[in-house]
């Protein structure tokens, strides 16, 4: 039995490679896998020590796996891949090569944890915040955009908020010195979700 197996898991929809070192940093175990639960469960439940730690790089897939995977290893790592330049910018980009890569720079604590809860509840909360991050930001974008369309046709007093209201959508299309004009500032405006109202 081995003391500490270190795991590293690069992820991917329908396959993932899983690659483990021990305590003196030898590569002793990697492995493709079918991205499903009961394989990658099993292979890890199959290697025998006394301490696991696994590590994984934030994805889409990292809630889903560090979710399950939790209950069977010691110490789960979900890490920031723009930090692993030895995986990011190897020139020899292979999964089982970055499995073994993230499983190395696990043991020697080079990895930089990115925050996932435990907790179901605050994973959600956890999701939902950046969404709406992610909207806002999106929101942002599209009346920067509404704004420079108007400023090009001439248009300068679009400071504030008024261009984007409903009430005043009118008169400021109005503005703009032709139909086709209109027609583009409009399409954006339509495209989009996003409608500010006071």
């Amino acid at each position: 039995m081995r003391q500490v197996v270190y795991f590293g898991l690069d992820a991917h929809v329908r396959n993932s490679a899983l690659a483990a070192v021990g305590m003196d940093g030898n590569f002793f175990m990697s492995e493709q896998l079918r991205t499903r639960d009961v394989s990658i469960v099993s292979r890890i439940v199959a290697v025998d020590a006394k301490e696991k730690i696994l590590a994984l790089q934030e994805s889409t897939l990292a809630a889903w796996l560090a979710g399950m995977l939790r209950g069977y290893v010691d110490k789960l790592v979900v890490c920031d891949p723009r930090h692993n330049a030895l995986i990011s910018k190897s020139a020899n980009k292979d999964d089982l090569a970055d499995a073994f890569r993230l499983a190395r720079l696990l043991r020697m604590g080079e990895l930089r944890p990115v925050y996932h809860s435990d907790h179901q509840h605050r994973a959600t909360f956890k999701a939902i915040a950046q969404q709406y991050l992610k909207l806002r930001d999106s929101q942002r974008s599209l009346k920067t955009i509404i704004k420079a369309k108007y400023r090009r046709a001439g248009v300068l007093r679009v400071d504030g908020t008024t261009v984007f209201s409903a009430a005043h959508r009118k008169s400021f299309l109005e503005q703009l010195p032709n139909a086709p004009t209109r027609e583009m500032v409009s399409d954006v405006r339509q495209a989009n979700w996003c409608q500010y109202r006071e």
